[in-house]
């Protein structure tokens, strides 16, 4: 059985901090370190530096459920009321609450994304 990587985009209506934060907690899973990048947008003229804008993960049928599992408890941890967007190609879902209620159907949500076979390019 090949075990196939998969693309993910994964965005959160926070600030750059929540990315930050979400970046470190599913970088400190040793399922999925060094799978995870921040990705920025480039630099445009007048601006300083680029903007942290989403985090690209790169999954594989042995990393889902570790993606599922973090992803729930960083959701579930937190006090404060999130949006987070996964994005595999044109199809995206999203998770949005605060604490359980948020980290509950994780998995449930992530799983359809994930299982879809990529297209042979």
């Amino acid at each position: 059985m090949v075990d196939t990587q998969s693309e993910l985009t994964l965005h959160t209506s926070g600030g750059a901090d929540d990315l930050f934060d979400l970046h470190e907690w599913l970088n400190d899973d040793r399922a999925l370190r060094g799978r995870v990048t921040l990705v920025e947008t480039p630099i445009r003229e007048g601006e300083m530096g680029g903007v942290t804008d989403c985090l690209l993960i790169l999954t594989s049928a042995g990393t889902v459920g570790a993606l599922a599992k973090s992803l729930s408890t960083w959701l579930t941890v937190r006090s404060s009321h999130i949006k987070v967007t996964v994005t595999r190609g044109d199809e995206e879902i999203a998770v949005e609450g605060k604490g359980v209620e948020a980290g509950n159907d994780v998995e449930k949500l992530l799983r359809p994304l994930i299982d879809r076979p990529t297209d042979p390019r």
